[in-house]
């Protein structure tokens, strides 16, 4: 049976975390220690970033977790990767006219994060705007088979 990872966070005294690894961070670490991390970072980008940084959203360290879907749309030359917990809501709220979504998935802000991440390379104008890479458009194919179902529900829902 394999264990379940403990946090990595090591506290002041020296001693290491021991409570259970957050299923959702990309690396072993706790809930708690996640959202201390997660506050800390957005201070810094909110605090201390030249003025194109600004823009960013850093919503409250306990949105971190809240369940939701990750899409990707595509809006012509590039494409979104972007979280919600109301796609309805969401893609009503988009000013291109053409808003094809192609691919959900669950995940959280976490997971909408690690995307990000992972796609770093395909980044344009802005924070969630990615190229339509060879390699993007396979990860998109992949989830989009993996979540028909989900897509299907999320969409009927929005119409």
């Amino acid at each position: 049976m394999p264990s379940i990872p403990t946090c990595t966070a090591q506290m002041n005294g020296g001693e290491f975390c021991d409570a259970p690894s957050w299923d959702v961070a990309p690396f072993p670490i706790c809930q708690r220690h996640a959202l201390a991390v997660y506050a800390a970072v957005g201070k810094h980008i909110r605090e201390d970033r030249p003025r194109r940084s600004a823009r960013v959203k850093v919503g409250p360290p306990e949105s971190l977790g809240q369940r939701g879907i990750v899409y990707y749309v595509d809006f012509g030359t590039h494409i979104k990767i972007g979280f919600t917990t109301n796609l309805r809501r969401r893609l009503a709220s988009f000013s291109r006219p053409r808003t094809d979504v192609m691919a959900v998935e669950e995940g959280t802000l976490l997971t909408e994060a690690q995307r990000h991440a992972q796609f770093d390379n395909e980044r344009v104008e802005g924070r969630e705007l990615f190229a339509k890479s060879d390699r993007l458009m396979e990860h998109i194919a992949s989830v989009a088979a993996a979540n028909a179902d989900l897509k299907r529900r999320m969409l009927s829902r929005a119409a």
